[in-house]
């Protein structure tokens, strides 16, 4: 999801900054005509195109290479319900080997204040 905002944030942002860039638009000493067919005009047109058409092309391959692209809505539901079962299975499995862990490292406390004791 976050891949997906920064390319979508990055998208507005190329089109932001490409209308930004438009040289200023006055009537006082250009016609329409003129002015729409200025050299400079038509280069930064062009250029926001082009990095419009980029940012929509990498945004849609991101989409195309997501996981399920190809599932239908309920099928998503269902591998999203297998994933987090599974999820729930791996956490109890962790929580098992934590507990573990502390047991033995108490035993390894209790054999180190003995022989502590001992010396």
């Amino acid at each position: 999801v976050s891949l997906a905002q920064d390319k979508v944030d990055s998208f507005a942002l190329s089109i932001f900054e490409s209308i930004r860039s438009l040289p200023e638009y006055t009537t006082d000493d250009v016609s329409t005509d003129v002015f729409i067919k200025s050299s400079e005009w038509a280069e930064k047109v062009r250029e926001l195109s082009s990095n419009v058409v980029s940012e929509a092309k990498s945004l849609d391959e991101l989409i195309g290479s997501l996981p399920g692209i190809d599932m239908t809505e309920a099928k998503q539901l269902n591998k999203l319900n297998e994933l987090s079962e599974e999820t729930e299975c791996l956490n109890v499995k962790l929580k098992e080997k934590v507990k573990e862990a502390e047991d033995r490292a108490a035993l390894a406390d209790d054999a180190l204040d003995t022989i502590y004791t001992i010396l």
